[in-house]
């Protein structure tokens, strides 16, 4: 299932889930993105920006989750780079054989965010056993970067299978409305 066709799906259980995303990403901000990545960004990951570029406020789509701006984006994964000049890497253990075994990890690039650090996002760079563009969940409360789908296309299939399946608890969670796991999610593992 693409992005455009995932929030038609959260649209017909909770309409008020869908407002405030943003319109599509301005095309300079894509190149900027693109250019900071060294290379395109996967064809999901594009379409999700092309169509809504990050959420401006109200309510999180995923778990709580808000999708990130090209801007931001970009000015994560600079922030990432300088980092890495002054600190270097720091080894990680207990890995997930599909992603790389330190952090920060300049390949893995976010997408959304919990707005304390936590990162569903895409590897640019997987080990032999990964996808290029597989998702990946990272940040300051995740030890270890673990991979949680083959593509954000994959990830969206699961979560709208959940959905008909009826796997979601939809609350008002602060005055915003989040979807959580329900019980026997095969995603309740996306954020700690």
């Amino acid at each position: 299932m693409s992005w455009t066709a995932f929030p038609n799906c959260v649209s017909d259980l909770t309409p008020g889930l869908l407002a405030g995303l943003a319109p599509p990403a301005p095309a300079e901000d894509l190149r900027a993105l693109t250019a900071a990545l060294n290379s395109p960004p996967p064809n999901d990951v594009h379409q999700v920006l092309a169509t809504h570029n990050g959420q401006r406020a109200g309510h999180r789509l995923l778990f709580g989750l808000k999708p990130m701006s090209a801007h931001g984006i970009t000015h994560h994964r600079q922030s990432v780079a300088r980092l890495l000049e002054r600190e270097g890497p720091v080894p990680v253990t207990n890995l997930d054989g599909r992603a790389q075994a330190y952090e920060p990890n300049p390949h893995h690039v976010p997408l959304f965010t919990d707005n304390t650090g936590n990162f569903p996002g895409f590897s640019l760079a997987p080990v032999a056993s990964g996808v290029w563009g597989q998702v990946v969940v990272f940040g300051l409360d995740i030890p270890c970067p673990r991979v949680v789908a083959n593509s954000f296309h994959t990830l969206f299939e699961e979560l709208s299978a959940e959905l008909r399946q009826g796997n979601f608890l939809i609350q008002e969670v602060g005055g915003y409305v989040s979807m959580k796991p329900g019980n026997g999610s095969a995603l309740s593992q996306i954020l700690p």
